[in-house]
């Protein structure tokens, strides 16, 4: 059997004074409040998925493989998170028009941990295709929630049927 070696982690962060913890948790906090902070750590979790080791287990619709390739640089990612602003007038969801935020980290101070859902989150247009400057939009954590990995072929579907049914009103038999 092999035994791990000690991490990082259990080394020094496990160890810390409750002082040194407060001062830590109060440094990320301020710096992913930065803009450019939480984009860039937004940009390097969807290239680590990519880069991931972990390609086993990947959700697949039907036969087709969930694409979590990265295709794009961090200059390139950055370049379009200002064009999206540009485009929509600041930081607004591309699909819901919602306020966008970046709280990358709750404060030190509150209680419990709680998802802010309206923080900003790169999703791919359509999932099954990987991370490009086409296929990749800004919108809320929720919507991308609300979306998940929704291929765009069932979206279409779906809107055929509803259209059929409330906007043509064609009999269901």
């Amino acid at each position: 059997m092999i035994v791990k070696q000690n991490t990082y982690y259990s080394k020094i962060i496990l160890k810390q004074s409750l002082q040194e913890k407060r001062k830590r948790q109060m440094d990320l906090f301020k710096r992913l409040s930065d803009e450019k902070n939480y984009m860039k750590s937004r940009f390097d979790s969807m290239y680590n998925k990519h880069t991931s080791k972990k390609k086993e287990n990947k959700p697949k619709f039907g036969k087709n493989p969930v694409a979590y390739n990265c295709y794009i640089t961090w200059p390139d990612f950055w370049n379009a998170w200002k064009a999206h602003k540009e485009k929509h007038g600041g930081m607004y969801c591309a699909l819901t028009g919602e306020k966008m935020t970046h709280i990358g980290s709750n404060h030190p101070d509150d209680k419990k941990y709680s998802r802010n859902w309206n923080n900003i989150s790169p999703d791919r247009l359509d999932p099954l295709k990987p991370y490009t400057i086409q296929n990749i939009i800004f919108v809320t954590w929720k919507v991308n929630r609300q979306k998940n990995d929704f291929p765009l072929q069932y979206m279409k579907k779906l809107i055929n049927i509803y259209e059929s049914r409330f906007i043509k009103l064609e009999p269901i038999n």
